[in-house]
């Protein structure tokens, strides 16, 4: 529901509305009047005896949303290989595209891009921007290549896997077209209208927001890694793939030189994880954990307290505000919080 008004005719001030209101957005004098700080949950709309608070009409967006069509995904390279949490996606992409029955893209942005990465996936079209200029990822030259091909193919949905260079580029395109970004989901469905139904936890994980985006298009959403199975290659079959030509862009990023990470194993690829909380009261004692994860051949990881406190780097971070991971085996000491 989007903002709301009072019908000072209707309204008798009788107050409903007031204690109704979940943001205290609602002021009385004599009539209700509704503040900045209505969140358009629609609460009061519901309560008043008098029928006089009303949804606002939106305001059209001027696009041909019948137009959007298809659910596109953005096929992250890393060293010319997709990246894992790309299937991830796809899956889930396959099955929304399937319930609207519209294609299946994907939008590869990288160098050194190989065409056999998309047989067997189940995908309609690929559209390709293969560039040395795309060998690092910069958001301000992704950006135009990626807002070229949503333009040129105009599909209803876009999703992203949550990683650091998504976050970035995701929001880019958001703006370009003036649609809405829902971050971190948790699950995708598509609505009985045709919307996509976007899930993600919120104030904490104390509640799930599921999200829509009506009146705009492309619908976008990010999503976290690990959370979707990841969609199985097929023996056959082989999308289109068509060649696109790199847009002209002038990078405010220079990259000098490239230091590759040693030793680091990254705990989402991990299938045994010891972590620990704020349970443990002194940094002497976090060897003993990683003694124990080391006997275990597991990842050592933490919750956000230890990392604000700078007793753990915050690649090792897991929890709603860190790395998600999906271990066989999950071994938590001095960890509060169900949602952890």
């Amino acid at each position: 529901m989007g903002r709301v008004h009072v019908n000072e005719e209707l309204c008798v001030g009788c107050g409903a509305c007031v204690q109704a209101c979940l943001f205290g957005a609602i002021e009385l004098e004599e009539k209700a009047r509704i503040t900045e700080a209505c969140r358009g949950c629609g609460s009061c709309v519901s309560v008043c005896p008098c029928e006089a608070i009303e949804e606002e009409s939106r305001k059209a967006s001027g696009k041909d949303l019948g137009s959007w069509r298809g659910v596109m995904v953005f096929a992250q390279q890393e060293g010319g290989r997709l990246h894992p949490v790309f299937y991830e996606i796809l899956g889930k992409a396959k099955e929304l595209a399937a319930k609207l029955k519209e294609p299946l893209y994907a939008a590869a942005i990288g160098s050194g891009v190989r065409d056999e990465e998309f047989a067997g996936l189940g995908l309609d079209r690929v559209y390709c921007y293969d560039d040395p200029c795309y060998e690092d990822f910069r958001g301000d030259v992704f950006g135009p290549a990626l807002c070229a091909c949503i333009e040129q193919v105009k599909p209803a949905i876009v999703l992203y896997g949550a990683t650091m260079e998504a976050r970035a580029l995701a929001p880019y395109a958001a703006v370009r077209f003036h649609t809405g970004l829902t971050a971190d989901c948790t699950e995708l469905a598509i609505t009985e209208n045709g919307l996509l139904l976007q899930t993600r936890p919120a104030f904490g994980g104390n509640i799930m927001a599921n999200i829509l985006t009506e009146d705009e298009r492309p619908q976008m959403a990010t999503v976290r890694e690990k959370v979707f199975r990841s969609l199985a290659r097929e023996k056959s079959g082989f999308p289109e793939i068509i060649r696109c030509k790199a847009p002209e862009t002038a990078s405010e990023i220079d990259i000098y030189r490239r230091y590759p990470a040693e030793n680091f194993t990254d705990i989402a690829d991990s299938d045994i994880i010891v972590a620990v909380g704020k349970g443990v009261k002194r940094k002497e004692d976090l060897p003993m954990f990683q003694e124990l994860a080391d006997r275990l051949g597991a990842a050592f990881a933490s919750s956000r307290a230890l990392v604000e406190l700078g007793w753990m780097p915050i690649e090792r971070q897991i929890g709603l505000s860190g790395r998600t991971v999906k271990p066989k085996l999950l071994l938590t000491l001095g960890i509060s919080g169900s949602i952890q």
